[in-house]
Parts: C-alpha cells; structure tokens; sequence
C-alpha cells in the first residue's frame, strides 16, 4: 500500500523523502511482520495480499469459499477474482473485505484528523475492481472516526489509474527531477 501527501499543489516528500508511506502506519502494535521488517503495518491488515491470506489461511482451516479452488490449485488470487467473489455473495471473501475497509476508513480518518485534508483518492487494482463495494464501506468508517471539523469539505474519490499508479507517480517523480514532461 502506498500513498503520496500533495500540499498547496506539490508533492510532499519530507526530510529523507519517505513521506506519505501509509502502508507502513502502525495499526496493530503486535501484528503480523510487514515486508519492512517492523509489525503490525497498515499493509499487514488491509492491503490485497493482507487479504487473500487471510482467506487462504481461512480456507485451508476448514472454510468454505468460493474461491477454494483457486487456492488449492496455488492460484494467484487477483482483484478481479475477489471482486467475484464478492458478486456472488461469499461470506469469507466479503467479511475480509468488509474488515479491511473498516481498518481503512479508521486510518484514513487519523490522516485526516492530523492533515485536514480536502480530498483522499483511492486506488489500486482492488479499488478499481470493487469500488463501488469498497468506498462507501470506507466512507463510513472514516465518518465514525473522523472530527465533524474535518469532515467539512473532505472529497473521497477514486482514481482509475488502478495497478500503474506507481508508474505515474515514479513518472511524476522524474518529471519534476528534470525539470521538464517526460
């Protein structure tokens, strides 16, 4: 999970140009190991991989899915197939995905309440699959934990860049390095 802070126009990148890494924003303080090293990161909770193994370990324990099949077969479980999923009413699939949003909605209002931020765009290859599922889940999160205040003028959209973001933000980046489009 990634993120980037734009302020009065321009991306914000902080001291050792680290910032807007809110994947790795503390959520649980003895969670599960993050790929950085440190536990309980954001991205070990809500994150798509965070989320497939959950329901791949669920599965293997005895739940039912319908996505079982894919998991015994060492499939990859894509957005698309959770996005499925979730049109077909699976209980495990959807709860998970319910349970990220929750996680997400309650960080993005501690964002908010720090930064009072005008607007917050989502995206990503599971965003793009399952917005329209995902976002007021979110939205409703962030409303239960977010002062009124802040609240105030606060946008929520999503973007459509889905699993190239990363691309266009490293564009960006280099971009404004050279001084000139690319």
């Amino acid at each position: 999970m990634g993120g980037g802070l734009v302020l009065n126009g321009k991306l914000y990148r902080g001291t050792n140009c680290v910032a807007g890494e809110i994947g790795h924003m503390l959520v649980k303080k003895d969670g599960a190991v993050c790929g950085c090293g440190k536990r309980g990161c954001f991205e070990t909770i809500a994150s798509r991989t965070a989320i497939t193994n959950k329901i791949i370990n669920d599965v293997k324990n005895g739940k039912e899915s319908s996505l079982a099949k894919m998991i015994e077969a060492g499939e990859r479980i894509k957005s698309n197939s959770l996005a499925k999923a979730v049109k077909d009413d699976d209980e495990l699939v959807t709860g998970h995905i319910m349970d990220a949003c929750d996680v997400i909605g309650g960080v993005l209002a501690s964002v908010t309440n720090l930064l009072n931020l005008d607007k917050i765009v989502l995206g990503g290859g599971l965003v793009e699959a399952l917005g329209y599922f995902m976002v007021p889940q979110i939205e409703e999160a962030l409303n239960m934990h977010v002062l009124d205040e802040s609240l105030m003028g606060l946008e929520i959209m999503e973007t459509k860049l889905g699993d190239d973001a990363a691309i266009y933000g490293g564009i960006k980046l280099v971009e404004e390095f050279l001084g000139e489009s690319v």
